[in-house]
C-alpha cells in the first residue's frame, strides 16, 4: 500500500511540473517573435510555404540541393491545413506552429525522464527534467522551426528505446520472441526514431554510429542488425523522398556531405570558427558558474567503478564523444549544432551529482560539504537561469518581421526591393505572404550588377531580369552610415539619382514608432 501512494505522489508530482512547463512555453510561444537564426527561416518555413503557396526564396542550400524537404513537407501540411480553416495571416500561422511545437517538445521531457529511470538517477532524475523544462535554452528553443529542435525529441525517442532493449536483457525480461515488448522489436523502433531524425537533419546519423559503437562495447550484437534495419528503412525513405523531389536516390545527403565536409563549404561561406569555440560554449550557453558544474560533475561519472555499476553511461559518453568529436573536428562550428547533445550532458550531470551525493552520505564532515556544494551548485544555476532569461532575446528579427506584416497589408506596394541587408537578414515570403516581385541587396555594388545584368543571381530569385525592376514600388533601405554591409550617405544620393533618370522619385517615409516598431534607421519608399 505505501509503495502505490510513493508511485501516486510521483505521478503527481511529475505531472505538476509538466504543467508548469507547458505552461512556461505557451507564453513563451505567444510572446516570441521574429526568428533566431536564417536556417529557422529559410530552411523549413520558406520552402514550406513555397509548397503550398508556390512561390518561395530558394537558398543556395535550395539552388545546390543539398537539403531534404522532408522537414517542408510536415509543416506545408500544416500550414495548408491553417489555410483551409481561413488562418493565413503570418503572424497567426507562426504562433499556431510554434504552439505545436511547445506540445511537441513536451515529448522530449518525458523522454529524458524514462532515460533518467533506467540509469537509476532514482529522486535525481528531477535534474534532468528541470533543466530540460526550465533552463532558457530548452524553453527558447522550443518554440523555433529548427532542425536541431525536432531531431533533438527524435533522438531521444531512440535512446529510450535502446535503453528499454537492454534493460530488457540485462534483466532476463523477454529475451526472445517478437512481441511487441521483445528486445529485438525495441531495437528496432529505436532505429526507426534515429532514422527520422537523420530525415530532420543529416548529422543525426552520428547518434546511430554512437548507438552501434555502444553495443559492440556491451557486447549487445544481437541487437545491432534490428537497430539497423530500423534505421536503412529510413534511409530508402530519404533516398526515394530526393527522387522525387531531386531526381536522384539519395541526393541531397550526398551532396551535403561532399559541400560541407569534403569541400569544407560551411567554413567557406561563413568562416572558420576557433578550436575552443563548444567548450566556451557552456559559459555562452549555461553561464560560467553553472557550466563549471556541468562540466566537473559530467567527468566525475568518467570511472571505471561507476561506468562498470550504471554501463548505460556508454551511450550516453560515446555519443558526446562521437557527435561532438566530428563537429570539433569540422571547421565552421556553431553552438546550435549541438543542441541535441544537451540532454545528455543533463543526465550525464545528475548521474555525477548522485554518485558525489552517494560517496559522501555517511560521514558528517562530508555531508556537510556536500550541503555546502548542493547550495552553490543551485545557486548558480538561479542566478545564472535569470541572468539568460534577462539577456537573450526573445524577440531576435522582430523588426523585420514587423516591416514585412507592414508591407503585407498595404494594397499598393507592387513590388519590393530591400537594400542593404542580404538575404539570410530578411524574412522572405512566408512573412510577406504577397505574390510580388521581391528583390534584395545586400550592398550598392550587388544593386548596380542586377541593373547591368552581369550576376542572373545576385537575389536567388528564379527569372531575374530587368522587368522586375519596372514592377517595383516600394524600396526599403536599411542605412546606418557607418556599416560596411549597409548603405551610406553617398550610396543613398547615387542611388536617388539612378532612380531620378528612370523617371521616378526616391522619397524618405517617416514612421512613427507607436505604429510601427521596426529596428531600422531610416525607411525610404520609392513612390
Amino acid at each position: 500500500m505505501e509503495r502505490i501512494k510513493t508511485s501516486k505522489g510521483k505521478i503527481l508530482i511529475f505531472s505538476a511540473i509538466m504543467i508548469l512547463i507547458l505552461s512556461l512555453r505557451i507564453f513563451f510561444a505567444l510572446y516570441s517573435e521574429g526568428f533566431n537564426h536564417p536556417d529557422e527561416h529559410f530552411q523549413i518555413l520558406e520552402p514550406a510555404y513555397g509548397l503550398i503557396y508556390h512561390y518561395w526564396i530558394k537558398t543556395y542550400e535550395w539552388e545546390l540541393g543539398i537539403r531534404s524537404y522532408f522537414l517542408p513537407y510536415i509543416f506545408s501540411f500544416i500550414i495548408a491545413g491553417l489555410k483551409s480553416i481561413n488562418i493565413e495571416q503570418p503572424s497567426e500561422v507562426i504562433k499556431y506552429i510554434r504552439l505545436l511545437l511547445v506540445f511537441y517538445s513536451l515529448c522530449a521531457i518525458y523522454f529524458i525522464y524514462r532515460l533518467g529511470s533506467f540509469l537509476n538517477l532514482q529522486n535525481f532524475k528531477f535534474i534532468p527534467i528541470f533543466l530540460m523544462g526550465f533552463w532558457w535554452i530548452g524553453v527558447y528553443f522550443s518554440v523555433r522551426t529548427m532542425s536541431e529542435t525536432i531531431s533533438l525529441t527524435l533522438v531521444l525517442a531512440g535512446y529510450y528505446f535502446i535503453f528499454k532493449s537492454y534493460k530488457n536483457s540485462s534483466n532476463n525480461n523477454i529475451i526472445n520472441g517478437s512481441g511487441p515488448g521483445s528486445s529485438s522489436t525495441v531495437c528496432f523502433i529505436s532505429g526507426i526514431f534515429i532514422g527520422i531524425s537523420f530525415l530532420a537533419r543529416f548529422q543525426c546519423a552520428l547518434f546511430a554510429v554512437a548507438i552501434i559503437v555502444s553495443l559492440l562495447f556491451l557486447k549487445e550484437y544481437k541487437k545491432i542488425p534490428h537497430f539497423i534495419l530500423g534505421f536503412l528503412l529510413m534511409i530508402i525513405f530519404q533516398g526515394l523522398l530526393d527522387y522525387y523531389t531531386w531526381g536522384e536516390f539519395l541526393s541531397s545527403p550526398i551532396k551535403y556531405f561532399l559541400f560541407n565536409v569534403i569541400n569544407n563549404g560551411a567554413a567557406i561561406n561563413f568562416g572558420a570558427s576557433p578550436w575552443h569555440r563548444y567548450l566556451t560554449m557552456f559559459n555562452r550557453q549555461f553561464t560560467l558558474g553553472a557550466g563549471l558544474f556541468i562540466l566537473i560533475f559530467s567527468l566525475y561519472t568518467l570511472k571505471f567503478k561507476v561506468i562498470k555499476k550504471y554501463p548505460l553511461l556508454i551511450f550516453l559518453w560515446s555519443t558526446l564523444l562521437i557527435f561532438g568529436g566530428v563537429h570539433q573536428i569540422l571547421s565552421h562550428k556553431e553552438d546550435r549544432f549541438l543542441l541535441p547533445l544537451i540532454p545528455f550532458f543533463y543526465l550525464i550531470f545528475a548521474m555525477g551529482l548522485k554518485i558525489y551525493w552517494d560517496e559522501n552520505a555517511n560521514d558528517k564532515v562530508k555531508k556537510n560539504k556536500r550541503k555546502i556544494v548542493g547550495i552553490i551548485c543551485c545557486l548558480s544555476f538561479l542566478f545564472g537561469g535569470g541572468y539568460k532569461y534577462y539577456r537573450e532575446n526573445f524577440k531576435l528579427n522582430k523588426d523585420i518581421v514587423d516591416t514585412y506584416t507592414f508591407l503585407h497589408e498595404d494594397e499598393k506596394i507592387k513590388g519590393i526591393m530591400i537594400l542593404g541587408r542580404p538575404i539570410s537578414g530578411t524574412g522572405g515570403y512566408f512573412y510577406l505572404h504577397k505574390d510580388i516581385p521581391l528583390l534584395i541587396f545586400n550592398n550598392l555594388r550587388e544593386f548596380n550588377k542586377f541593373q547591368k545584368n552581369e550576376d542572373k543571381e545576385v537575389n536567388e530569385i528564379n527569372e531575374v531580369n530587368d522587368r522586375l525592376l519596372k514592377k517595383i514600388n516600394t524600396v526599403i533601405v536599411y542605412y546606418d552610415g557607418n556599416k560596411e554591409n549597409n548603405f551610406s550617405d553617398p550610396d543613398i544620393n547615387s542611388l536617388s539619382k539612378q532612380f531620378k533618370k528612370m523617371g521616378l522619385q526616391f522619397n524618405k517615409v517617416e514612421l512613427k514608432k507607436d505604429a510601427l516598431e521596426i529596428g531600422i534607421n531610416n525607411v525610404y519608399s520609392l513612390l
